[in-house]
């Protein structure tokens, strides 16, 4: 059993250990203030740096503009003869990160049909402001009349100041057919002859046919009649002693009748572009050439023969 003055010693030895520790602590922080050379060291032991370096990124969204409200004021367009079109296309842009987002300068119209030439406005016109966050643009395009007749796309566009897209190509309208023509000259003539001649060309042909509309795969029909004395009306040079044909000379086997519609074989008139040369393909154009094979060698006069008014020549494209 241990005495009082055991424990007492206990005691000590106990609280002089405690104090040892203490002062041991006190001295190491004071060590690791005090000296700065200690502290180099240890850094270089441990290989620890004294500073160092972050990136900061920071990503803010961005929302594609939406296009509605894609307007044509008349869905059923008629080409304009032998001319352009125009249409007006308005449509409008919702933009929820603001109109002053919207990139007005690529605001863009287009008018698509499969193997067909898309016709398109690629500067449409700000019409303004509809509030805070939408705006309406205005686009005019121009349709030839050459342009095929269907169903057509309209495709508007715009971008926003952070290039995100908005597209809608959702509304259509109809491009009607137009089937019409153009010829010139509109007379033809023929020099001074003798009654022996034989194979003699106008002196003003060909007759230029211009397809001034939007049908195709024509063809060419032309009704003769028979030439009246214009002064002996009872003689004529008849409708049966002229050819006609797509090339120029008189080996043509396309022989006229009186008051019968003959369809010259050699031609088809498409549509297209009439400022094109004629005999390109793309031109919508054909030729017409005429040959008189020879004179009725009984009962004709020195005189002008000629088939005019409602005896006119007619040369009319059939669908």
């Amino acid at each position: 059993m241990e005495t009082k003055e055991g424990v007492q010693d206990i005691k000590q030895k106990v609280f002089f250990t405690t104090g040892f520790l203490l002062i041991s602590l006190v001295l190491l922080f004071s060590v690791s203030f005090a000296s700065a050379g200690i502290v180099d060291w240890y850094n270089s032991i441990t290989g620890r740096a004294s500073d160092s370096t972050t990136s900061m990124a920071v990503t803010v969204g961005n929302n594609a503009p939406t296009i509605y409200n894609v307007t044509m004021f008349n869905v059923s367009q008629n080409p304009s003869e032998g001319g352009t079109r125009y249409i007006t296309v308005i449509f409008n842009v919702t933009d929820i990160d603001g109109v002053t987002n919207l990139n007005d300068t690529t605001a863009e119209l287009r008018f698509q049909k499969a193997t067909e030439t898309t016709r398109y406005n690629t500067s449409c016109v700000l019409v303004g402001d509809l509030n805070d966050t939408s705006a309406g643009y205005s686009c005019l395009v121009g349709m030839e009349y050459w342009d095929g007749s269907g169903e057509w796309t309209i495709n508007a566009t715009i971008d926003d100041i952070n290039e995100a897209r908005g597209e809608n190509s959702t509304e259509t309208f109809t491009y009607n057919l137009l089937t019409s023509m153009v010829m010139s000259p509109t007379a033809l003539t023929w020099g001074s002859l003798n009654v022996t001649d034989t194979d003699i060309g106008s002196n003003n042909d060909p007759i230029k046919i211009n397809n001034t509309g939007n049908d195709k795969a024509l063809s060419i029909n032309v009704t003769g009649y028979d030439l009246a004395g214009s002064e002996i009306d009872t003689q004529f040079i008849y409708a049966h002693n002229f050819t006609v044909e797509a090339t120029a000379g008189c080996g043509a086997t396309t022989l006229m009748s009186n008051a019968t519609s003959i369809n010259v074989t050699s031609t088809i008139l498409e549509s297209g572009n009439n400022s094109i040369a004629a005999g390109d393909d793309s031109s919508g154009q054909e030729e017409l050439y005429f040959c008189l094979k020879g004179l009725p060698v009984d009962d004709i006069s020195a005189q002008d023969y000629a088939a005019s008014g409602a005896l006119s020549w007619n040369i009319q494209i059939i669908t």
